[in-house]
């Protein structure tokens, strides 16, 4: 499954998850991140962000099977007055 992570967190827990993330995917921006993983592999990730997210933090993983339909999951703090559309 392709995956695309992004995050919104304080700064000081910045580096917190980017050694995570480069642990799973490759980085694009600063709190971007994407690559191909297994189901297997992507639950482990979940998994491990929701051990270091709180109710102020953001992440949101972004993932495709088939590259026909995007899905996408929340862990944290939903962004308001973003609107995700997906045809």
């Amino acid at each position: 499954m392709n995956v695309i992570c992004m995050y919104d967190t304080e700064s000081k827990k910045c580096i917190k998850f980017q050694k995570l993330l480069k642990r799973f995917l490759y980085p694009v921006q600063k709190s971007v991140f994407q690559g191909t993983l297994t189901p297997a592999q992507f639950k482990r990730l979940k998994g491990e962000l929701e051990k270091i997210t709180d109710k102020n933090d953001s992440v949101y993983l972004f993932y495709t099977y088939n590259d026909k339909a995007l899905y996408y999951d929340n862990i944290g703090k939903e962004l308001k007055n973003r609107r995700i559309i997906m045809d």
